[in-house]
């Protein structure tokens, strides 16, 4: 595939398959009044995304955005599910250096990849809402949101490709994933970019290969 943002679609997160609200009170709330077990609600939820997946091939569709919220499901479980309920489909992960550290996200990609055949493209979000890092027992971000999601990109293709890696806000010598990344489905990475205030959001994708 060429430009994995050709024609996408978005992953059904878990919140709009049981209601609004945080995704897993609503789920467990709704499988409770239906009289339905934790098994059979989250049967529901492969199935709408199955069902999801099947309309954007169908559409032709070649990839899927896959959003990151902490009243989700993870990402990257989110991003299997798209695999293994699709064909062609390429899921777009939304990933958050506040939350994930390059090397973990770079074995994630690799060990999907290996295990799909299908490459694993990335969405570099900007950062979390201060309410969810104090949750979570972390610090506000108070530096360079954007200097940190390239450094991050940066870092994480210096791990697919096993080299060593010294940027402002990553040092990293860690060796390459087991099993070893095919060079031939190198994520591509998308990242908000700067605009000034006032001015329309826009995203910048790099889809450079490591």
């Amino acid at each position: 595939m060429g430009d994995p943002m050709e024609t996408f679609t978005v992953c059904p997160s878990h919140a709009d398959v049981f209601g609004a609200g945080a995704a897993g009170a609503a789920g467990a709330a709704g499988a409770a009044r239906n009289g339905a077990s934790a098994d059979e609600s989250g049967g529901a939820y492969m199935d709408a995304v199955a069902e999801h997946c099947a309309a954007a091939e169908e559409l032709g569709a070649s990839a899927m955005l896959v959003y990151d919220f902490w009243q989700s499901l993870d990402p990257w479980l989110a991003g299997q599910l798209v695999l293994s309920r699709s064909s062609v489909l390429e899921p777009i992960v939304a990933v958050n250096p506040a939350l994930a550290h390059p090397a973990v996200a770079a074995r994630a990609v690799a060990g999907l990849c290996h295990l799909y055949g299908r490459r694993v493209n990335l969405n570099v979000v900007a950062g979390a809402k201060a309410a969810e890092l104090e949750a979570l027992g972390l610090d506000p971000f108070k530096g360079d949101k954007y200097e940190r999601m390239a450094d991050f990109i940066d870092g994480l293709r210096a791990v697919l490709r096993g080299e060593p890696h010294t940027g402002p806000w990553y040092g990293l010598r860690a060796a390459p994933p087991e099993p070893p990344p095919d060079p031939a489905m190198a994520p591509a990475c998308w990242r908000p970019a700067r605009v000034p205030r006032r001015s329309p959001r826009c995203c910048r994708g790099s889809t450079a290969r490591w």
